[in-house]
C-alpha cells in the first residue's frame, strides 16, 4: 500500500488596490485561513495538524519622478512544508506549516520607456527544518535570509533584449541549536549568490530567426547541517555556472503561428552536487 496524504484549505480575505496617475499606487489585504494535512502511512500509521493563522500584506510604491519610484512592502504568509523525508526516524510525519514574513524596499528606474532597472534590499524568514542530533526532521530554528537584488529588463538596442538579474544572500538560522553547536548558522541547499541573465537578439536579415542566450550562475551551496568538527565549517558544495545557447523560426502553419525551437542546454557539459 502507497501513502496517502490530503491537504486543506480554506481561505477568506478582503483587500484594496488604489492607483493615482503619476503619484503612486497602494494595496493592502487581510485574509483568515484554516490549514489541514493529513498523511496515511502503512508503515506509520495516520498523524494530521491543522493551523488557522491571520495572515495580512501591506505595500506600496510613490513616483519620485516620471522615471523613478520608490516601493516598499510587508506580507505575512503560509507555507506548507510537506512531510518529513524517508532518512528521518520521523520519516512521512506531516511538518507543521510555516508562518513566514518578507519585508522590501527598492527603488526602480527607467533607463529609457522600454528600458528598466530594479534594486532593492529585502528581509525573509521562516522556520527552520532539517534533521536534529537524534535524526528526527523537526525545526531547528529560524531562517533568517537578508540580502540585495538588482535586475534590469527591456531593450538595448533594436532588436536586442536583455533579462538579467542578480542576488546576494546572507541566509542565516537562528536558535538554541545553533547557540549550543549542534547546527551551523548557514541553512543547508542555500547559496549567497544567485546571477541569471538572457539574452535574445532578433536577427535584421533572416525575418523571423532570433538567436539566444542564457547564463545560471550559483555561488557555493551550503551541504551539512552541522559544522565539521575538526574545522568548525559545514561542508560546501562549488559554486557552479551554466550556459545556454538556442535559437527560434517563427512562421506560420496553416494560417497558424508556429515556432520552431533549437537548443543546446548546459553548453560547456557543467556538473555538480544538489544537497
Amino acid at each position: 500500500p502507497q501513502s496517502e496524504d490530503e491537504v486543506r484549505q480554506f481561505t477568506g480575505g478582503i483587500g484594496y488596490d488604489g492607483i493615482w496617475a503619476d503619484v503612486g499606487q497602494i494595496s493592502v489585504g487581510l485574509q483568515k485561513s484554516s490549514y489541514s494535512k493529513g498523511v496515511l502511512s502503512p508503515a506509520t500509521g495516520e498523524s494530521s495538524i491543522t493551523t488557522r493563522p491571520w495572515l495580512y500584506n501591506i505595500a506600496g510604491a510613490v513616483s519620485v519622478t516620471r522615471r523613478l519610484a520608490i516601493y516598499g512592502g510587508y506580507t505575512r504568509g503560509l507555507e506548507e512544508n510537506g512531510t518529513a523525508p524517508d532518512a528521518a526516524a520521523n520519516r512521512g510525519q506531516p511538518l507543521p506549516s510555516a508562518i513566514t514574513s518578507q519585508r522590501e524596499l527598492g527603488l526602480r528606474f527607467a533607463l529609457r520607456p522600454d528600458f528598466q532597472i530594479v534594486g532593492g534590499v529585502f528581509e525573509l524568514e521562516k522556520p527552520y527544518f532539517s534533521l536534529n542530533s537524534e535524526n528526527v526532521f523537526t525545526e531547528l530554528g529560524a531562517l533568517v535570509n537578508r540580502g540585495a537584488e538588482v535586475s534590469l529588463a527591456g531593450t538595448l538596442m533594436p532588436g536586442l533584449n536583455v533579462v538579467a538579474g542578480a542576488v546576494l544572500i546572507d541566509p542565516r538560522v537562528t536558535g538554541e541549536d545553533v547557540a549550543l553547536g549542534r547546527v551551523g548558522a548557514r541553512a543547508v541547499a542555500q547559496t549567497r549568490r544567485l546571477v541569471r541573465a538572457n539574452v535574445n537578439y532578433q536577427l535584421p536579415f533572416l525575418p523571423g530567426v532570433s538567436v539566444d542566450a542564457g547564463l545560471d550562475s550559483s555561488g557555493p551551496l551550503t551541504a551539512s547541517v552541522r559544522p565539521d568538527p575538526a574545522t568548525g565549517q559545514q561542508l560546501e558544495v562549488p559554486a557552479r555556472t551554466e550556459i545556454d545557447i538556442g535559437a527560434r523560426y517563427r512562421f506560420e502553419m496553416r494560417g497558424a503561428p508556429a515556432v520552431l525551437r533549437l537548443q543546446i542546454a548546459n553548453l560547456f557539459d557543467v556538473r555538480g552536487w544538489n544537497p
